[in-house]
């Protein structure tokens, strides 16, 4: 990972009468921080003057539509999305509107009827009586759904924060010099008219009643980063205020808080502000649902306040309500969020408990499958978007696996849920059913706007949503292909620019005798932490990683101790990585510190965030390397003829092989598994050289084997001769089996990976998988030894736990496998080469 050395800050004397604090002046600075006035907004809420809610675009029109439907005592229906920022938000309008008289009743979809309306949940509200919907966090691109139900006699009002469809060649909204910072509303240089005429000219808004979305207003005003939450919470703070009631919404604060840091909404302005006001409130469990759930997370009840330990909500608090959404639906979290009676709460949280356990088995199980993905197709050191399709996961944990291969790999990742095989064929393209689509959930990486290259694959894709880190997306099997090709040149060139993963560094220590608990103390002042206002990172050079032991039962993390060159020592940890990847020798540190209390006790600890070995700081290696390569991968040529002879017999294949001039310098015929018994005198992929004439006999395995295989031999002509190759389960099972009995005959039970994939075909990947499910079954035993593998026919008891995915992870890989060499059977060759050329 590439360091962002500590910059020469301006002069932080201005505000040193403010924090009266040299370290904490230098660190405020490099934040943009350099006025007494935005300072105390930033570290005051209560210096700090929140902005008009009648500043969003909409929000005149959303008053008096509400105030109408409830002065003529009309149902009012909240229509949430299932993710906690719209869990937490429907649950803040559902208590307000209750509080200040209004009818209401909500609803909230399941994920497998995707983000956004579903006109069916529209019917059913109309037939409960609601006669004016408010969504919350949903509802910008869905144009038509909304159009129709006004044209029913059903308005619409939308609160969303997601990115509103911009139109070709749309206006820019900018601010005067004065930008907006924190604590400073500043003067927008577009007047309300100008402002109202300049997004019906950049966006495309649909036909609602109101439109309420930050997104509309200028980058920099102080509402632009309120999510969906904050923006449904300025709805009732402006209602509240018409009808003189404004404490009815300040007791919503510590859901607005939720919100915020469930979806990472960017600290800056009016966010900021509202999670300074809503933590602790938060954090102390003043909410039956939210102490209970605190109970359940293992906190007693509830959380240090003066922590404002934002840390302790994303991962202790988050995933529990996520995992409703997820895996069941997100009405059990909105009850848990109403409730005031403990018991009820108790019931649901530990009801959410459990699906969060479920939520990590199956994310660590899919997370499992699509590094297997990866490993088969060569991505791993690849530049293009990481675009991984499978039936095997589910569609309510896609976005959490992509999230980390985003983060690991330092692009964006986007994993699609196929449908089953026996749905997908049985609807008409013009309109497919919900069960016959392919989800997707993608995430990306700083200065990367996958929303928007998702959204300029529009022939490609049925419906899209969400931002520039995430959105999600809908699509018809067949065009997963093709919208992979098509995203990987349509993000080519903001990957370049995004460059690669980069660590600020914030301040730069001599030893560690600076670290101490007043410093710790003297940080935490800047906190909320999280988007926008990061942790700050310390940097000590030369220091030695000592005292190394695993921790956690898979033992995925480490405990160690930093030593600096005068032999002191501090506890740290460094998460996701094991006890082999920690270096040797000097290296520098980057690392944040962490005042937590344990056993009643306040103690100082050290989270490792990188290393760099000071000879290269530049480059550390990463241990998701491929565990065995052979050479790099020459630069692509395209062959100058194509020879496709893939439909003829078996009988007429062989005998234009026997008619080739094998003889001719260059002719090679690439042939693996039982091919290689078939012809005379092949090669296999890894025995490939430069030649004139390339002969593909057997399908490759793979699309990483395919590039590799025409980058290596540069063939100027290129004969195709493959046939299908399609081992099912059993007999790809029973394949591994048989060969491993002549591994052990005639070789000692020794063998190299290379010698056995080719022998069967297939990928390492997929061999290992198999090896893990026979030795579940007790057929075989091996042994990894890097490049080669012992076998062995003593069998031990295997571990129940884990057996059902790992036989999933299987069928997924060898459905991948044979799907490509479908995919190669029977696309046209220039598709073939324009795959090779792609990867």
């Amino acid at each position: 990972m590439r360091w962002i050395e500590p910059p020469s800050t301006a002069n932080p004397n201005p505000i040193m009468e403010v924090v009266q604090d040299s370290l904490l002046a230098r660190l405020l600075v490099q934040r943009g921080l350099d006025t007494p006035a935005a300072v105390k907004a930033f570290l005051d809420p209560s210096a700090y003057m929140p902005a008009d809610p009648t500043a969003l675009p909409g929000m005149d029109q959303a008053v008096a539509a509400i105030l109408a439907a409830m002065e003529r005592r009309q149902v009012i229906g909240i229509y949430g999305d299932f993710d906690v920022d719209g869990q937490s938000a429907t649950a803040l309008l559902v208590l307000g509107l209750r509080e200040l008289g209004a009818r209401v009743t909500y609803t909230i979809p399941e994920r497998r009827e995707s983000h956004g309306l579903n006109p069916k949940r529209l019917e059913d509200l109309v037939r409960d009586g609601v006669r004016l919907v408010i969504t919350c966090d949903c509802g910008i691109t869905d144009h038509q759904i909304i159009a129709d139900a006004a044209a029913q006699g059903l308005p619409v009002i939308v609160t969303d924060h997601h990115t509103p469809i911009r139109r070709v060649d749309s206006a820019d909204l900018s601010t005067s010099s004065g930008a907006a910072n924190q604590g400073e509303t500043g003067s927008l240089d577009i007047a309300a008219g100008k402002l109202a005429a300049a997004i019906s000219a950049a966006f495309d808004l649909p036909a609602a009643q109101a439109v309420i979305n930050p997104k509309l207003l200028p980058a920099n005003h102080p509402l632009a980063e309120l999510p969906g939450v904050g923006t449904a919470y300025k709805l009732l703070e402006a209602l509240a205020n018409h009808l003189g009631r404004p404490h009815i919404s300040h007791k919503m604060l510590d859901l607005v808080a939720l919100g915020i840091v469930a979806d990472a909404a960017k600290q800056t302005g009016d966010c900021r502000y509202l999670l300074q006001r809503g933590l602790p409130d938060l954090l102390a469990g003043v909410r039956p649902g939210i102490r209970a759930l605190w109970e359940t997370a293992g906190q007693s009840g509830s959380v240090e306040a003066e922590s404002m330990d934002t840390e302790a909500v994303a991962f202790g608090l988050a995933p529990r309500l996520n995992a409703a959404g997820r895996l069941a639906s997100a009405t059990t979290a909105v009850e848990l969020l109403l409730t005031n009676d403990g018991m009820l709460a108790r019931k649901l949280a530990q009801g959410l408990e459990l699906l969060n356990q479920e939520r990590q088995r199956q994310s660590s199980a899919a997370e499992l499958l699509a590094e297997a993905l990866i490993s088969q197709r060569g991505l791993a050191s690849q530049e293009e978007p990481l675009v991984l399709a499978s039936t095997a996961w589910q569609a309510g944990i896609t976005g959490l696996v992509a999230g980390r291969l985003a983060e690991r790999y330092h692009r964006p990742a986007i994993l699609i849920t196929l449908p089953d095989k026996d749905t997908v064929s049985q609807p008409a393209p013009s309109a497919p059913s919900r069960e016959a689509v392919a989800t997707a959930s993608a995430r990306s990486i700083p200065g990367v706007d996958i929303q928007a290259a998702i959204a300029a694959q529009g022939d490609l894709i049925i419906k899209s949503g969400g931002h520039a880190m995430a959105a999600g997306f809908s699509i018809l099997p067949e065009n997963v292909e093709k919208f992979r090709l098509a995203i990987s040149r349509t993000l080519a060139a903001p990957k370049a620019q995004a460059g690669g993963p980069a660590l600020a560094i914030d301040l730069e220590i001599g030893s560690l005798e600076e670290i101490s608990q007043d410093l710790a103390e003297r940080v935490q002042r800047l906190a909320p932490f999280g988007n926008g206002n990061p942790v700050p990172i310390f940097m000590l050079r030369r220091a030695l990683l000592t005292n190394v032991e695993s921790l956690g039962l898979a033992g995925k993390h480490v405990r160690l101790r930093i030593q600096d060159r005068g032999n002191r020592r501090v506890e740290a940890i460094w998460w996701r990585t094991s006890e082999s990847a920690v270096p040797r020798g000097p290296v520098d540190v980057a690392f944040v510190l962490r005042s937590e209390i344990y056993k009643g006790e306040r103690r100082l600890r050290l989270i490792i965030q990188d290393v760099h070995a000071p000879e290269a700081p530049q480059h550390i290696q990463e241990e998701n390397s491929a565990p065995y390569t052979v050479g790099d991968v020459p630069a692509f040529i395209p062959p100058a003829k194509v020879v496709d002879w893939r439909n003829l017999p078996q009988a007429e294949r062989l005998l234009q092989v026997q008619q080739q001039d094998q003889k001719r310098p260059g002719l090679q015929i690439w042939a693996e598994g039982p091919d290689q018994q078939m012809v005379a005198g092949t090669k296999t992929r890894w025995q490939l050289e430069a030649g004139v004439h390339l002969v593909v006999y057997t399908a490759p395995a793979t699309a990483a084997d395919w590039r590799q295989a025409l980058a290596t031999t540069q063939p100027a002509m290129l004969t195709l001769l493959t046939a299908p190759l399609q081992p099912s389960l059993q007999k790809f099972l029973t394949q591994v089996i048989l060969s491993a009995r002549d591994i052990l005959q005639q070789q000692d039970g020794v063998t190299t990976w290379i010698e056995w994939t080719t022998r069967l075909a297939c990928s390492e990947s997929l061999l290992r998988a198999a090896l893990e499910v026979l030795a579940d079954r007790q057929k075989l035993s091996a042994t990894d030894l890097g490049k080669t593998v012992r076998l062995s026919s003593h069998h031990t008891p295997a571990p129940a736990a884990g057996q059902t995915d790992r036989r999933r992870i299987l069928v997924a890989l060898l459905e991948e496998s044979n799907a490509f060499r479908r995919y190669f059977q029977r696309a046209p060759p220039e598709q073939l080469i324009d795959v090779a050329e792609t990867l």
